[in-house]
């Protein structure tokens, strides 16, 4: 049975990934995008400063839907009528980037509705609206509990260690745990359901029925599922602990590769995407990692849980270098730490939600202010957080090819040879094969990354990377930097910029780059002189002063235009500003540095946020030559507004490739209709 269920799993796998190779997709929406629709709100989801959103169940398929505060609001169980807009979760923006329709894909969820109005026209009554009302009811109680009794943070972080819920935590306690290795400790995992069965082991030894006992604990740890989620990490352990309790009722040798294939199997065939779920990958490596490894380790270090830590992270360092381009050297420091308090903290709170005493607050208020100090200091620590370049998918295979021979390594023939050449194929799949084919043939590399409403581009070589501006959002909980530049610089395997311009200091354009520079390697930064300080450009001072960037600062002269020689056949034509001819008028858009690219034959005109006003002083201080206006592509300025692209300075530059960063439905109506149309009027290539 063990060994047939195991190769069945693996077997759907491998379809499930064929299939997914080829463009065979489930879940696809394909009824009418607008229009009036019927659900029933299945669960309630964020509440927001603006919306609400909610799981509702609409034509037997579930959907994300969102409402706006001044409508209203849903219970579970309600159904309603509602006029709405349904949208497709969007697929990669960038190169590597976050997929999030397969992230809903995984989560069996098809799309999101926007509401516009809706009426609520009767509820659900039966006995699974009343259990999705008793656990939404019960995961209230919790969090409201530990709110009204625990400091902020505190009430946070347990609510993410006990039930999985992470909404409330903020954003720099986020970083830190990740920073240290330790986003593990608020996922839901193996521990909590050892934790679950061994209290009530406790309780139970009071029952009469030692099977009653066991009926009661598999329903409780069905209960707990529910109550976190539903997780594909939480399903995994969920699954592994009843059939651990089964196989007692049942008087069976307990087998971990047949539970474990069983609780993949089930999911798989519950949701095919589930496979694709980052959580249950973790999940799956840090269990077989300690099947696998723990008993070996355990004979050379003294303490469980040096070896446990160990064995847990072998095959899921990988995993977190592919996912997060990351890796710790001091993981183990900060485990050993943390899961000091954890079990702790994890009794006294689950022994608060039934005995609220102030006392049992007062003492875990203690302890999760000690275990957020110990995460903080370690992500503090140096070599706790060293960033990669995203190794490819043959290059971990292989590492778990290498995993193997070791384990393997009295029964293998050779060892020393397969392990070497092994450990040469992971290095050789690691090459950064666009730049050397580029160096080879020449090629100049030039991508332009989605940032939503502002500007970034990449710039590429041989043997130099560039990155000018790096777009930026006035969101202040979200950083662009973070989430979207710098995965993208290492998913195109770029960890050292040697170049980085900063055309102004808008944050649309240079909030990213800040972030960059704090956290990567970056040997020079281009700006031109600045008329007016901003909370930006302080800030970029503080950087380049604690991180020792040598700065470059441009600008055109009487005398001569000025060139930056980056290398042999690639150089920079700054045209703009003037020093002695400043804008004062909207000053920083106005006075952005445009400068040109030249490869060859090839050049790209960049821009800036600059204006008309602004063009227009460049084609009078360029009146006697305006051939070097001219550009192959130009970066159209201030993301196509209306206050920019004239046609006289379009008649200068004469591109055959126009490129403009705007957002997704932005709300300044970028790009402007008559600047595509006198684009078009140019007849670009491409716009």
């Amino acid at each position: 049975m063990k060994r047939y269920l195991c190769i069945l799993t693996i077997g759907i796998i491998i379809i499930i990934l064929g299939l997914f190779k080829f463009g065979i997709a489930f879940f696809e929406y394909n009824g009418d995008e607008e229009g009036v629709f019927y659900g029933v709100i299945e669960d309630c989801l964020k509440d927001t400063k603006y919306m609400k959103s909610y799981i509702a169940s609409v034509n037997k398929n579930r959907f994300i839907i969102y409402v706006k505060k001044t409508q209203g609001s849903f219970k579970i169980g309600d159904r309603i009528k509602f006029q709405g807009k349904f949208s497709k979760g969007e697929a990669q923006r960038n190169f590597g980037g976050f997929d999030y329709d397969l992230y809903l894909k995984t989560k069996k969820i098809y799309g999101t509705f926007k509401v516009e109005r809706f009426e609520i026209i009767g509820n659900e009554k039966g006995f699974l609206f009343k259990w999705k009302k008793l656990i939404y009811n019960t995961k209230n109680y919790i969090i409201s509990l530990f709110k009204d009794n625990l400091k902020q943070e505190n009430s946070a972080l347990l609510t993410g260690i006990l039930i999985g819920y992470v909404d409330d935590i903020s954003n720099d306690t986020m970083n830190d745990f990740r920073d240290s290795s330790l986003t593990h400790i608020l996922a839901i995992s193996g521990a909590n359901f050892v934790l679950i069965i061994q209290i009530l082991n406790i309780a139970n030894k009071k029952i009469i029925h030692r099977r009653l006992g066991h009926v009661i604990t598999i329903f409780s740890i069905i209960f707990f599922m529910e109550l976190t989620g539903n997780t594909a990490s939480v399903v995994r352990a969920g699954v592994m602990s009843v059939l651990l309790i089964i196989s007692k009722l049942l008087h069976r040798k307990y087998d971990f590769w047949t539970s474990l294939a069983f609780s993949t199997f089930i999911q798989l065939i519950y949701n095919p995407y589930s496979i694709f779920d980052l959580g249950l990958i973790l999940s799956y490596g840090g269990v077989i990692g300690l099947v696998l490894f723990n008993d070996l380790l355990q004979s050379k270090f003294r303490f469980s849980i040096v070896s446990g830590t160990i064995s847990a992270n072998i095959l899921i360092i990988p995993i977190i270098m592919y996912n997060f381009n990351i890796v710790s050297l001091t993981f183990l420091i900060s485990n050993i730490l943390a899961e000091i308090l954890l079990i702790p903290i994890m009794i006294v709170g689950l022994v608060s939600i039934v005995f609220r005493f102030k006392f049992v607050f007062i003492i875990l208020d203690i302890m999760l202010t000690l275990l957020r100090k110990i995460v903080e200091i370690c992500a503090q620590i140096p070599f706790s957080k060293i960033y990669v370049t995203t190794p490819s998918i043959i290059s971990i295979l292989f590492y778990f090819i290498l995993i193997f021979l070791i384990l393997k390594k009295s029964q293998i023939k050779n060892f020393k040879r397969k392990i070497a050449i092994v450990i040469v194929i992971i290095i050789v799949a690691n090459f950064n094969y666009p730049i050397i084919d580029a160096k080879i043939n020449q090629k100049l590399l030039i991508n332009m990354v989605d940032v939503g409403q502002g500007d970034c581009t990449l710039i590429r070589t041989g043997s130099n990377s560039i990155l000018i501006d790096g777009g930026g959002s006035s969101d202040s909980n979200y950083d662009i930097g973070k989430s979207v530049d710098i995965p993208y610089l290492l998913d195109r395997k770029v960890k050292v910029l040697d170049y980085v311009m900063i055309s102004h200091f808008d944050t649309d354009h240079v909030a990213g780059l800040l972030t960059i520079m704090k956290e990567l390697e970056v040997k020079n930064v281009i700006v031109s002189k600045q008329w007016k300080d901003s909370q930006n450009y302080q800030e970029f001072q503080k950087i380049v002063k604690n991180k020792k960037i040598n700065v470059i600062t441009v600008g055109k002269n009487n005398e001569r235009l000025q060139k930056l020689q980056i290398q042999k056949d690639l150089n920079v034509d700054i045209l703009f500003p003037n020093n002695e001819k400043i804008i004062s008028e909207n000053i920083l858009n106005n006075n952005s540095i445009v400068c040109k690219l030249n490869y060859r034959g090839f050049s790209m005109l960049f821009t800036g946020d600059i204006e008309e006003i602004a063009e227009k002083q460049i084609l009078q201080e360029y009146k006697n030559n305006l051939q070097i206006l001219k550009a192959t592509v130009l970066k159209v300025a201030h993301h196509g507004s209306k206050s920019s692209s004239s046609q006289e300075f379009l008649n200068a530059v004469q591109p055959k490739i126009a490129i403009i960063g705007v957002g997704k439905d932005n709300k300044f109506g970028h790009p402007n209709d008559g600047v595509i149309s006198r684009l078009k009027s140019m007849r670009s290539d491409n716009i």
